[in-house]
């Protein structure tokens, strides 16, 4: 019993959980993180504007509730695209409406934002370009991301 006193100690508020044939640590702070799960991460990229219009595209991230930290790093895009960012969004655990959680408008620097407490990740990926009128143009932006 003394040696379950120590090891409750020496953990510092932290619990391990098992749910079938995952497990998982909740940290003092209450957030549960899968373990052997080091994030998912990729690329995101292609967004294509005609005529000086700014073209949005929506990516989606369902089940999130197991990470905490999203990191986004937009690269400046070739060909006279202008005017990109990346907007987060988030649904609360539990709830089905969107909200703005940042925005994010730093170019080729990664940017950590906390997404601790959401289900569901939307990431709005916009673009503009600045090319002649009557004709299209891929105003490329190359988004990596990672969850973890």
């Amino acid at each position: 019993m003394e040696q379950a006193r120590v090891l409750n100690r020496d953990l510092g508020g932290c619990s391990f959980e098992q749910e079938g044939d995952n497990f998982y640590v909740v940290g003092a702070d209450a957030v549960r993180k899968k373990l052997g799960s080091s994030g998912i991460g990729g690329t995101l990229e292609t967004v294509a504007v005609r005529d000086r219009t700014v073209m949005t595209r929506n990516y989606i991230f369902n089940n999130t509730w197991d990470y905490v930290s999203l990191v986004l790093n937009v690269k400046t895009p070739p060909n006279g695209g202008n005017a990109n960012s990346v907007t987060v969004y988030g649904t609360a655990i539990g709830t089905s409406t969107y909200k703005q959680i940042q925005k994010i408008t730093t170019l080729n620097a990664d940017v950590t934002v906390n997404i601790k407490g959401y289900d569901h990740i939307k990431l709005a990926v916009t673009a503009s370009h600045s090319g002649n009128v009557g004709h299209s143009y891929e105003a490329v932006t190359i988004t990596t991301y990672a969850l973890s």
